[in-house]
């Protein structure tokens, strides 16, 4: 029997320790762990463009697809079609 992709993310363990930077401590990791999975709406550990574009709009960012497909270009460096959470927190942390 094949394990479902929610099953297998259900025993995958988060560490949130492997995020830990200068800027960001375990808490903010975990706050923003929550964030993304909130967001994660095929609860397959990658943000959708269209969870981005979501994201985005909650924090009152009105982004064209254009610019979602942009974001995704830039920081999507597997080749997933959307955003780990790698990803997510290297957008979060970086500087204007």
């Amino acid at each position: 029997m094949k394990q479902s992709i929610k099953h297998k993310k259900e025993i995958e363990q988060f560490n949130p320790s492997l995020y830990i930077t200068a800027e960001l401590d375990e808490e903010d990791i975990k706050m923003i762990k929550e964030a993304f999975d909130y967001y994660d709406s095929n609860e397959v550990g990658i943000l959708s463009p269209n969870d981005l574009k979501l994201a985005l709009y909650n924090q009152n960012f009105h982004a064209t697809r254009e610019t979602i497909y942009s974001i995704i270009a830039e920081y999507d460096n597997q080749g997933l079609g959307g955003l780990n959470f790698s990803s997510f927190i290297e957008i979060i942390t970086s500087k204007p």
